[in-house]
């Protein structure tokens, strides 16, 4: 009877750690798919020359992928180079631990 309730303490303990452990890969994975997504998107804006279709449609794909935000706002300094900031808005969930979601971002400067 004594070593029935230590190993039932450290069985829960093990779960409670391996569930944090697996909570914290899926907030990885949803920060690295949200640094895909936004490189991908200053790429394509990039290779674009900033044309303003280009900026709606890949807005629009992102809200109805990802259902994140794509804030493009026009950042020029000098008159004959035009640069953008690149935000991008996304959600993070950890599902073990309860937590609310919080909101994150990535800014980035394109030329």
């Amino acid at each position: 009877m004594k070593s029935i309730i230590p190993t039932y303490v450290l069985i829960i303990g093990f779960t409670i750690l391996v569930m944090s452990g697996v909570s914290l890969i899926c907030v990885q994975a949803q920060i690295s798919s949200a640094r895909d997504a936004h490189t991908s998107s200053l790429s394509q804006i990039q290779a674009a020359a900033y044309d303003e279709e280009t900026i709606r449609l890949i807005q629009e794909e992102i809200k109805n992928k990802y259902g994140w935000e794509l804030v493009v706002e026009e950042q020029t300094v000098f008159k004959d180079r035009r640069a953008m900031r690149i935000t991008l808005n996304y959600d993070i969930t950890i599902p073990f631990l309860n937590m609310p979601d919080k909101t994150a971002s990535i800014t980035a400067y394109g030329k």
